[in-house]
């Protein structure tokens, strides 16, 4: 969260995107085999749960700005355009980082709606707490996060939730806030025309980077 903009992957992704969204979607889907395999062999729906946040409200537009995504003078642009702001939900690194934690909703209801007959995915807000996810905030964000975020124990209650307990189960691509309550997803999040055109990308730009490894070049 909050980490310095200029700071790319390897391959070039924003930092954000490709921590928080752009791995977990690649592992989720190599890891397919055998959540379909364990689907088969116990009778019940291999569970994936993908750690949003509230604070993919951050997010513009739609909720995905795609020139973000990736360095170049288009995601320059974009975030001479954001501007800089340490108030929460303003400025590009906020809004960045709301873009990262949007996709992971995205990322979810996508895994839902195109392999439901292997596993059940939900998205969940974990809370506030406190972590090191902090760690690139100013001095202010620092000392307000330790007055007000929870102790980290409470940071896996609400995914433990939904990928144990048996009531879960009863609510496939469910969407859970703290603490493990299952929640309505907002509109923006249920765009189904967005869904499709963020897995476009995302398929896209993972074929090309397994056909770089591939050849070495990676």
């Amino acid at each position: 969260m909050l980490a310095p903009l200029d700071q790319l992957t390897a391959q070039g992704y924003d930092l954000h995107f490709g921590t928080n969204a752009l791995g977990h979607y690649y592992f989720t889907n190599l890891l397919r085999p055998l959540s379909n395999q364990s689907t088969q062999l116990n009778g019940e729906k291999a569970r994936v749960v993908f750690t949003s946040s509230s604070a993919f409200e951050f997010a513009p537009g739609d909720g995905i700005e795609f020139d973000v995504l990736k360095g170049g003078p288009a995601r320059d642009a974009k975030i001479k355009e954001y501007g800089v702001s340490s108030i929460p939900g303003k400025g590009a690194g906020w809004m960045i980082y709301g873009i990262s934690k949007f996709a992971n909703f995205l990322t979810s209801n996508i895994f839902q709606h195109f392999y439901a007959d292997e596993l059940s995915s939900y998205s969940v807000n974990p809370g506030g707490i406190r972590s090191e996810l902090q760690r690139h905030g100013s001095s202010f964000e620092q000392v307000i996060s330790k007055a007000l975020l929870k102790p980290t124990p409470m940071g896996a209650l609400t995914q433990l939730y939904a990928g144990t307990m048996p009531e879960a189960g009863n609510e496939p691509g469910g969407y859970f806030i703290p603490w493990a309550r299952v929640s309505e997803q907002k509109p923006r999040l249920k765009n189904v025309e967005l869904q499709m055109r963020f897995k476009e990308w995302v398929d896209a730009e993972l074929r090309a980077f397994e056909e770089a490894s591939e050849g070495g070049r990676a």
